[in-house]
């Protein structure tokens, strides 16, 4: 296979058309080899410029989707686009956002030699772009590996050390049953969202982290989601009026996607295990912000026996979307298109794609 028909990139949009002229010009300036499906909920068509025409070097889908009113209305649509998926690789990025070539080739190469890994990501930069050049002074993340033998503890690993996955190259079964099952039950709290995109992908295996080698680079100031209310914080959670149904899905979710990948686990017992877990770790972040004079582990308790009954009425479609879910294949490549690269020649490579485009 080659590495051009073993990725997709997933782009959700919302707006923001100057930042996807931006994004598209840059796979434009490195012919991007993979397929870009761009997922449109936007209140205005993109269609005008996210097209062929205007960019004959990127293959690209455009999809408009109804607008985002709300949570549940998007995940309908990512829902929707991973069903056009067929590559056994995906990646999500947003268009405020710019990548490394190289590093997507490092990912491939890496998740074709090892199929006991289901994710893979190396660094996570912030990027500035103005008149004075590319600068990336910052990793964003530097949390470990997640290469525990067996789902539950893998599950575990990414509770402790909590961070989303949105930017990860996965198997594209990850996220099309993930999604999937967030349309199915009908969630509408994108922290829920968030929360179980950090613990789902371990289910199905390793997760490759580091910082090592450049891979993505974040534009900040741009967030469609930071600072207007649509995200409810992980410290405060438990306050919002959402958050027992909430609870109750990813009781239901984790519990029964950790059975089904789990010989000789049942349903009951992986949902009581991962809940004591999460639900403890929810109350520890919160109380780091809140002191509270509540016993933590009686507070466990009672939340894990409210949720353990409240999941029961969600089961049933749950199976039923992992029952029709088709797990990713390994793949073999035709060749190795990598290179050591190191995080100043990535800058210099958008430095000269900021100079064609006349950033700086």
């Amino acid at each position: 296979m080659k590495h051009a028909d073993a990725l997709t990139i997933i782009v959700p949009l919302y707006g923001r058309e100057n930042l996807s002229r931006l994004f598209l010009s840059y796979l434009q300036h490195i012919k991007c080899p993979f397929k870009v499906l761009f997922a449109d909920g936007s209140l205005n068509d993109q269609s005008s410029l996210i097209n062929r025409t205007n960019f004959p070097d990127v293959n690209l889908e455009y999809h408009r989707f109804p607008y985002d009113k709300d949570i549940q209305t998007y995940m309908k649509k990512m829902k929707e686009i991973y069903t056009k998926v067929r590559t056994p690789l995906t990646v999500m990025m947003c268009n405020d956002d710019l990548f490394c070539l190289n590093g997507l080739y490092e990912g491939i190469e890496f998740l074709s030699e090892n199929p006991d890994y289901w994710g893979y990501r190396q660094d996570v930069r912030d990027l500035t772009l103005n008149g004075n050049g590319a600068h990336s002074p910052r990793s964003l993340y530097q949390l470990p590996e997640i290469d525990e033998d067996n789902a539950l503890r893998r599950v575990f690993s990414s509770i402790t050390n909590r961070n989303a996955l949105w930017h990860d190259i996965t198997r594209s079964s990850v996220h099309t049953e993930f999604f999937d099952v967030l349309d199915t039950l009908e969630v509408n709290d994108l922290q829920c969202t968030v929360s179980l995109q950090c613990y789902y992908p371990p289910v199905f295996g390793k997760i490759r982290r580091g910082a090592e080698k450049p891979y993505y680079f974040h534009i900040p100031g741009h967030s469609v989601v930071q600072g207007t209310g649509k995200l409810t914080r992980f410290v405060r959670w438990m306050e919002s009026p959402l958050f027992d149904i909430s609870a109750a899905h990813a009781v239901s979710i984790m519990g029964n996607v950790i059975a089904r990948n789990s010989p000789g686990v049942s349903v009951e017992e992986a949902k009581k295990d991962f809940a004591h877990t999460f639900f403890k770790s929810l109350i520890e972040t919160t109380n780091e912000q809140t002191p509270s004079n509540y016993d933590i582990e009686e507070k466990t308790i009672e939340l894990v026996e409210k949720h353990l009954e409240s999941s029961k009425s969600y089961d049933k479609r749950v199976k039923e979307c992992l029952d029709r879910s088709a797990k990713s294949n390994p793949f073999a490549l035709d060749e190795k298109l990598s290179r050591p690269l190191t995080i100043e020649q990535a800058l210099e490579e958008i430095r000269e794609f900021g100079r064609s485009y006349g950033i700086f």
